[in-house]
């Protein structure tokens, strides 16, 4: 009989055992699974910022060329259709050779970014913008892998040195619009800090913009605007309406007064939402923060904590905060542009916020309008400082980055680029090579050289914004180089087996806490049993008597074993882990959140941009045909040509240059036929006549006017075709006008 119980029981302990298994797996299985939603979401978020990005750039493209032809009354030809995939690939990466030997130098540039700290503090101020594309969406486009973040942190640390030691007063730090003040405004923009900004600022703004429209909000404050606006006086130099003469009016100091109360109360609003968000702000976006604290004490050990936390205020509210709130379209916490009221009623919070963080500083408030406000500021400063200073309160990630280098070497890693970036960061690193290394031996040296010049890509191809996939790989060694303190402990067989034992007791006081969480409330692990066998739940019984059996051989076999600290151990990893899950849970709603937002956000620019070309298509034909003479107001077709010359005839028009070095007799031989295939497409083919050792016959180039357009305003505007036509591009256009403008524009 006792036999055939301790049978029972041990079948019973097998049941509960396999039970328990499956609910780790499945309990496992969930955790995973929501992981790898996160992990794809992030990857799927990156892409779509970089997309987004790329629109911007053309919507602003775009909008320069309209302002460009409206200037000239001339219209442009649509941009061409880009590249198809795959063909363009095979043409531009010739061979594995070159595609290997980027992998190489974006790995370089990735694992030691001192070369791109430098390259940011060479370039020179037009070509900052364009670099930094490149650096934060494509080098360092994973926004959310903790290796690339803390990589490019290490880069930031090195510039913001750089910067700190060029820096000999303090109140010159990171004050005008520098590289460094640029480079972290754009590592705002990244996924992590929209996400924030969306999370923190976006239903204030919402309700603030939506009360504008409902109730017709208006917190102008400014005496003469004021004044204006209730008298219907327009403000200029003629009515000459001054401060004095607006404040002695009775009604324009009750709607100020009246202003000021709303001012203040929506604007508390904001900065409480601000204040409460400690611990959604994104690690880079604080360790920058403490970057900046940590160099302003130890380079200028004299100045007061007040213009520290100003300095840092500077970074988080006027480049991360305020622009959002000024420009919330811009930021995607609107659908739309706010009208103009609400606009200026976004600047005047935004001004007030700043006020807050100028802590110390000799005039708190610049517009004398504002000092009524001085006693709300004052009142919040100290808030404000405190709440910086946490900002401030973040672990370093060097150490962390040293085991994620080591983790990343047997992995397949590899970057996302178009062929325009991999070709730019590669003229940009050419360009500025003296700056950038020391040694003729050193490794980016190598690799520049191998690689060749840079400019001969840019000549002979037509590099679009065709993304490519670069394996990264490193030419050199880098293991040794990485330090590895682990230790396996499992190899340790004396050990193994307590290990296992103790392992298991984790997990089933684990599961037992976690079905049953009110549990966790005992203090100790005996009120723990007694309290689950009152239960009446069977479940809950046998997990119980299986933890007090495996926890008694624990007791047995391990020395060290200790029940209060194993049981708080146990309790501790519970709430983490149902922290972590929460967390989790809730990041992954947040991020559908961002990423449905963007994908609106790219679906708008994509629209944008169709109804700028559109625009652009509709303005090209008018401009291709001329007026007819016979019927007012009927159009006729353009003259296409061809029209054909000779060199000597294009030089005295001064179309072409005068070159004294190409003889008489090589002029003679050379004619041109100009015509053109579709309006704003003008087709120079340029024939030798006698043909020439190594050149072909007939050399076709077309000519795009908005290039043309574009080109003029450069100090040297001229169009190379070969080594013996170069253009005048002012008077091409002119030449290209009179054969096929239009009479009247």
């Amino acid at each position: 009989m006792a036999c055939l119980s301790a049978e029972i029981t041990a079948n019973n302990q097998l049941f509960i055992q396999e039970d328990q298994k499956k609910a780790w797996v499945l309990n496992e299985e969930l955790y995973d699974q929501l992981r790898r939603q996160l992990q794809e979401l992030k990857v799927e978020i990156c892409k779509q910022c970089k997309k987004n990005f790329e629109l911007e750039k053309e919507v602003k493209f775009f909008d320069q060329r309209i302002a460009l032809l409206i200037n000239h009354k001339i219209s442009v030809e649509e941009f061409p259709d880009n590249i198809s995939y795959g063909e363009h690939r095979l043409d531009t990466l010739k061979d594995d050779i070159q595609k290997q030997c980027f992998g190489n130098l974006f790995f370089l540039l990735q694992t030691e970014p001192k070369y791109i700290a430098k390259l940011t503090r060479s370039v020179d101020t037009t070509e900052i913008d364009e670099l930094l594309q490149i650096v934060m969406f494509s080098l360092y486009g994973n926004q959310y892998g903790e290796r690339e973040e803390h990589l490019l942190l290490k880069m930031f640390e090195l510039a913001l040195n750089m910067e700190f030691d060029e820096t000999d007063e303090f109140g010159s730090l990171m004050r005008q619009n520098t590289a460094i003040s640029r480079m972290m405004t754009t590592y705002t923009r990244r996924g992590p800090g929209q996400e924030y900004l969306k999370d923190t600022l976006q239903e204030l703004v919402e309700q603030t913009n939506l009360t504008g429209l409902s109730e017709d909000l208006n917190l102008e404050v400014n005496p003469v605007k004021v004044y204006c606006a209730l008298h219907s006086v327009v403000d200029d130099e003629r009515n000459n309406v001054t401060m004095e003469k607006a404040l002695k009016d009775k009604d324009v100091k009750a709607t100020i007064n009246a202003r000021l109360v709303k001012l203040e109360n929506i604007t508390k609003y904001f900065f409480d939402a601000i204040i409460q968000s400690l611990n959604s702000v994104p690690y880079g976006i604080r360790w920058l923060c403490k970057a900046i604290y940590q160099l302003c004490q130890e380079k200028f050990p004299h100045v007061s904590i007040e213009n520290i936390t100003g300095l840092i205020g500077g970074f988080f509210l006027l480049r991360f905060i305020n622009p959002a709130i000024v420009f919330p379209h811009n930021y995607m916490l609107l659908n739309s542009q706010p009208r103009s009221q609400m606009r200026r009623n976004f600047v005047l919070i935004a001004k007030l916020l700043q006020a807050i963080s100028n802590k110390g500083a000799s005039q708190i408030l610049k517009e004398v309008y504002m000092k009524p406000l001085e006693a709300f500021v004052e009142s919040r400063q100290q808030i404000l400082q405190d709440f910086l200073m946490k900002l401030c309160n973040v672990d370093d990630f060097h150490s962390n980055l040293e085991m994620e280098q080591y983790l990343s070497l047997p992995k397949d890693m590899n970057i996302r680029i178009t062929l325009k970036e991999m070709y730019r960061l590669h003229d940009l690193l050419c360009k500025y090579q003296d700056f950038l290394t020391v040694e003729d031996n050193e490794k980016l040296t190598v690799l520049l050289l191998e690689l060749g010049d840079p400019s001969a890509k840019y000549r002979d191809q037509q590099v679009e914004n065709v993304s490519v996939d670069i394996n990264l790989l490193s030419r050199w060694d880098v293991s040794s180089n990485l330090k590895n303190d682990m230790i396996n402990d499992y190899e340790r067989t004396s050990e193994r087996g307590i290990k296992a034992l103790r392992k298991r007791c984790q997990n089933l006081l684990t599961r037992l806490l976690t079905t049953a969480p009110y549990l966790m409330q005992e203090l100790t692990l005996k009120n723990v049993f007694a309290h689950a066998y009152k239960t009446g739940d069977d479940e809950i019984e046998r997990i119980t008597q299986l933890v007090k059996s495996h926890l008694d051989s624990l007791k047995e076999s391990d020395p060290n074993y200790k029940e209060e600290e194993f049981y708080v151990h146990v309790k501790d990893s519970v709430s983490k882990q149902e922290i972590h899950y929460d967390k989790m849970s809730k990041e992954l709603k947040s991020l559908k959140n961002v990423q449905e937002t963007l994908i609106w956000h790219g679906e708008f620019l994509s629209q944008q941009l169709d109804a700028y070309k559109e625009y652009l298509q509709d303005a090209r034909n008018k401009a291709a045909v001329r007026e007819g003479r016979a019927s007012p107001g009927k159009m006729t077709k353009q003259n296409s040509g061809p029209y054909k010359f000779s060199y000597t005839a294009l030089e005295k028009e001064g179309v072409i240059f005068e070159c004294k070095s190409i003889s008489y007799k090589k002029k003679q031989n050379i004619a041109f036929t100009v015509f053109c295939k579709e309006p704003g497409i003008y087709t120079i083919q340029l024939h030798y006549k006698i043909p020439l050792p190594g050149q072909q016959t007939l050399m076709e180039l077309d000519l795009h006017l908005e290039d043309l357009l574009n080109l003029q305003h450069f100090d040297d505007p001229v169009y190379n075709i070969n080594e013996y036509v170069v253009l005048d591009v002012r008077r091409t256009l002119s030449f290209l006008h009179k054969y096929f403008g239009p009479k009247k524009l």
